[in-house]
Order: C-alpha cells, then sequence, then structure tokens
C-alpha cells in the first residue's frame, strides 16, 4: 500500500517547530500559513464527457472527466442515483506508479472518493433519482492522474 496513514504522537521537538511555524506566520516550505500554492484550472477540456476540467497544481496535474448516463438504481436504495469513480494513474506520472502500484493507489483513491460522496451531502443522490425504483441518474467520474509529486498530496 503507496499511501497508509500512520498514526504516532509528536516529538518535543516536532511540536515546538510545528507550534513556531504558526506563531511566525510560516511553513517549511517558506509559504505564510493562508498562502496557497498557485493552481490552473481548465474546463471542458475532454470533449466526450458531459463535464470534464485539468487542474494542475505545481507539478501535479490530474483530468477529470463526467459522463451522466441514465440507469437503475441500487436496489438498497431506490429512489437515489449514483455516481461512480474510476482513477487512472498513469505510469508515466510517478516511477512509484510502474508495475501495478498504481493501480492499486488509484483503486484506493477511487473507493475513497466513492465513500466520501456517499456519506456527504455534497451531491443530493436523491435529486438523481427520475422514477424511483427504476431510472435514475449515474455519473461516471474518470480521473487521469497524469503527472504527481507526492508532497503535493499531503498539503
Amino acid at each position: 500500500v503507496l499511501f497508509k496513514m500512520a498514526y504516532r504522537t509528536l516529538s518535543d521537538h516536532e511540536r515546538s517547530y510545528i507550534t513556531r511555524g504558526v506563531q511566525e506566520d510560516i511553513r517549511a516550505d517558506g509559504r505564510g500559513c493562508i498562502d496557497y500554492r498557485h493552481f490552473e484550472l481548465c474546463t471542458g477540456v475532454v470533449s466526450n464527457t458531459s463535464g470534464s476540467a485539468e487542474i494542475k497544481l505545481e507539478r501535479t496535474n490530474i483530468t477529470v472527466g463526467v459522463k451522466a448516463e441514465i440507469g437503475n438504481p441500487l436496489p438498497l436504495q431506490p429512489n437515489r442515483g449514483r455516481i461512480e469513480f474510476f482513477v487512472d494513474c498513469s505510469a508515466l506520472a510517478s516511477p512509484e506508479f510502474q508495475g501495478r502500484e498504481g493501480e492499486g493507489l488509484g483503486q484506493h483513491l477511487a473507493y475513497r472518493l466513492s465513500e466520501i460522496y456517499q456519506n456527504s451531502r455534497c451531491i443530493d443522490l436523491e435529486s438523481l433519482s427520475i422514477i424511483p425504483g427504476q431510472q435514475c441518474w449515474i455519473l461516471y467520474v474518470d480521473a487521469l492522474v497524469m503527472e504527481i509529486i507526492f508532497c503535493c498530496m499531503e498539503s
């Protein structure tokens, strides 16, 4: 597993370093506490989708396309539409994605995105129902990680 979160206690020096950084309004990379990294966002970048976007954050580049199709609701959620995620971590994006490593991370990210959107109020899934129990909108969200710098994933 590439990115398993480790929970550990901070040492006194680590805690002091973080606290001093907040007090002095500076991060390890020189930005202030409320400064953000420059990013670029372009929409409509993939022509055969219902919507798409490309985001660049430093040397991280991800393209996302969304297709909306009519389908059947899940039996246990007859009054809700669905969102399905697929994340492809290109082997060209990072040496860490060589072999099957990128596939594992992509599956993990797709699972986490699905979990977040199914259990939050970001999108009202009931509004995607067309005929309860028979038809609903299914949103297919495909993300392609074309380039990534891992420190950005922690930001």
